[in-house]
């Protein structure tokens, strides 16, 4: 089975990436980037159809991230993780930046629902 899509994983915690990679196999290229402007350089270079951002980013870096990623890309899925709540969670989703949001520890079968379909005969 080839690789048939991206996922850009944006944390300061590289074991984030890891996981998912490990989690999801040959079925997903998980690229890792470890601040809000390795994103944006890897963003610009390419198509992620889904983005995670941790919102321990510095600075509230994630949820920045995700607003600019809705600005540049609106089709890419956009999920934040964090070990806390996130007080205007609820906002956020209502403006479209965050279509998903996952507690700290990731558990990656949650993120499975947000992985883009397999094209027909890959």
């Amino acid at each position: 089975m080839s690789v048939v899509h991206r996922l850009l994983v944006v944390s300061p915690d590289a074991e984030v990436g890891r996981a998912l990679a490990g989690a999801f196999g040959a079925e997903l290229a998980v690229t890792a980037a470890a601040s809000v402007d390795e994103a944006l350089a890897h963003l610009g270079a390419r198509y992620y159809p889904l983005v995670l951002a941790d919102e321990a980013l510095e600075g509230r870096g994630g949820v920045r991230l995700l607003g600019e990623v809705q600005r540049r890309s609106p089709s890419t899925r956009r999920v934040l993780v964090s070990e806390r709540n996130v007080p205007d969670l609820d906002a956020l989703r209502a403006a479209g930046v965050v279509e998903l949001f996952l507690p700290k520890p990731l558990d990656p079968e949650e993120l499975r629902p947000y992985v883009p379909a397999a094209p027909a005969g890959a």
